[in-house]
């Protein structure tokens, strides 16, 4: 018996044979990533009546559905519901494991079957491997928004709901709007009241800057959410500290 390990293709030659010398029912679990590519396994097979996806259906979560209809086409809305299949699994794991890398490293393999969906698998692989910066770096970065500091970062996602851990890849065009929105009303609001600092200051007009003492989640650590009441955590992101709500946001 050799071990192939999901490596090389499948000996096709080798299962007919297993199927003439054997009177228990057999299933076939290889590799069908298509409709047509399931169709053709069945005309050679016609005694098989259970077959197992596996990876084709890591590959194309839309595959059982298309081999039981008997069609072709994905549905029109494909890639909406392909972007909610997979932050569903990576949210799951962010909210598991502690730290970008252990989830990369979970994520990798379905990254892997996923970029098969696309016209260069390859490629895209290679881009998705090379993840992008997560949501608070990005905003953080002065070549993409001037003026969003440390405090100013925690407080915008929090009002957005989305976790500084996430990827800014991952977020959809409603939830890009809702960092757009939050960041210019929270902006707005400190220069209003007098910013933030650590300490004490006098704006222009002589008035202290008062706006850190409202803020949400920034240097609140153990303190409870004013939205619903678990407990602030912090973590080192970045050299920085960073807080945020686990529950109110993701």
């Amino acid at each position: 018996i050799g071990k192939q390990v999901y490596k090389g293709g499948v000996k096709l030659d080798a299962f007919e044979k297993c199927i003439g010398a054997t009177k228990h029912p057999l299933y076939y679990n290889g590799d069908i990533t298509t409709v047509d590519g399931f169709k053709a396994i069945q005309e050679r097979f016609p005694s098989i009546q259970h077959f197992l996806l596996g990876r084709g259906l890591i590959a194309d979560p839309f595959l059982p559905q298309m081999i039981k209809d008997g069609i072709t086409e994905h549905p029109k809305d494909r890639w909406k519901i392909f972007e909610a299949f997979h932050n569903e699994i990576y949210q799951q794991y962010d909210a598991a494991l502690s730290g970008p890398t252990p989830i990369k490293m979970k994520m990798l393999g379905f990254w892997e079957f996923f970029s098969n969906s696309f016209s260069n698998p390859h490629k895209t692989y290679k881009k998705i491997k090379k993840a992008g910066v997560t949501t608070k770096s990005f905003l953080m970065n002065q070549k993409n928004v001037v003026g969003i500091g440390n405090i100013y970062a925690c407080e915008i996602l929090f009002s957005s709901g989305i976790s500084p851990k996430r990827k800014i890849k991952y977020l959809n065009k409603s939830q890009c709007e809702e960092v757009v929105k939050n960041t210019k009303k929270i902006i707005k609001e400190a220069i209003t009241k007098g910013g933030t600092t650590l300490k004490d200051f006098y704006s222009a007009d002589g008035n202290k800057g008062y706006f850190k003492i409202e803020l949400n989640v920034y240097d609140r650590e153990t303190e409870e959410c004013r939205a619903c009441k678990e407990k602030i955590i912090r973590f080192v992101q970045n050299q920085r500290s960073t807080f945020y709500c686990k529950n109110c946001q993701n």
